[in-house]
């Protein structure tokens, strides 16, 4: 949890979870970012697969870019908190961003294969 105005930034990492849970029990989730007081976090040439939700943001910011996000619910997931989503492909899923409260900024990302 990185203190206000400073940022956690993962690069070339490879996620891959077991392509959803059940229905039952916990959703299973990639990579969750809740931040109280402001933090960010940043993932760049990354690829975050197989999960009911690739990436999830209870506060804070969280920023992708030049990355794959495949086989999921939802790909992106804000509940509070900021998303900054760009050059990234989301690809065999279902719903690629959902904003439920806070903001999402989607900018030059590739939608392919969504249901």
């Amino acid at each position: 949890n990185p203190a206000e105005g400073r940022e956690s930034v993962l690069t070339r990492v490879k996620l891959r979870g077991l392509n959803g849970s059940n229905n039952y029990g916990p959703r299973a989730v990639g990579l969750k970012v809740g931040f109280s007081g402001g933090g960010r976090a940043v993932l760049s040439d990354s690829k975050v697969c197989g999960y009911d939700t690739a990436t999830e943001v209870e506060g804070g910011t969280l920023s992708i870019a030049d990355s794959r996000l495949c086989v999921f619910e939802n790909g992106v997931l804000v509940q509070s908190g900021e998303a900054v989503v760009e050059r990234t492909r989301f690809s065999r899923g279902e719903i690629g961003v959902v904003v439920e409260s806070g903001h999402g900024r989607v900018t030059n990302n590739v939608f392919a294969g969504l249901e």
